[in-house]
């Protein structure tokens, strides 16, 4: 819920003491080891709490290129594959008019602007129900980490979040990091 605090430091200043109000709202994550820091052993290329599907060799696991933590992971391709990365978490509370952020941090290498998908996607169900879709697409280019966000509102109830990282690009790679999926309470 909201929260309200201030600091209050000493200084040589002639109103002091100084006073900074704070304040802010929790939030739930729903993202496990969306940081990828996390690994089921230390030759493991796949995160914990992930499931990969139609990485390579050179997909998964990069510690070369890191926004925040120890790894990122990398999704790269050479013909037009299908590769996923994909997490799928059951809630107790998800309900209509729940504020969602999703955010990733996305660095992008001769991303081609030909067909294919490059994106993150997040799906609330009920039960079987696919509820609502939302992504964020990455862009084609060669840039760093970007940060991505966008911030929605669940137009029904929902009692599970799928949230997959999708490269089926002919070319190019993407690293991805710290992505996050907060629902404000």
């Amino acid at each position: 819920g909201t929260k309200s605090a201030s600091i209050q430091f000493n200084d040589d200043a002639p109103n002091s003491p100084q006073t900074i109000p704070l304040s802010g709202k929790g939030a739930v994550q729903w993202v496990t080891n969306g940081g990828f820091n996390r690994y089921p052993t230390t030759t493991a290329r796949i995160p914990s709490y992930w499931l990969a599907s139609g990485f390579a060799a050179g997909d998964g696991k990069n510690t070369a290129y890191k926004q925040e933590g120890t790894a990122s992971v990398r999704i790269g391709n050479k013909s037009a594959v299908t590769k996923t990365l994909k997490q799928t978490r059951t809630v107790a509370s998800g309900a209509a008019g729940n504020t969602l952020q999703l955010t990733v941090w996305v660095k992008g290498q001769n991303i081609p602007t030909t067909p294919g998908l490059a994106r993150v996607l997040v799906q609330l169900y009920n039960g079987n129900t696919l509820v609502q879709s939302k992504a964020i697409a990455f862009t084609g280019g060669t840039y760093d980490f970007t940060r991505r966000s966008i911030t929605f509102t669940a137009s029904r109830a929902y009692n599970q979040v799928v949230v997959t990282v999708t490269y089926s690009k002919r070319s190019g790679a993407v690293w991805v990091d710290g992505l996050s999926l907060l629902r404000a309470p």
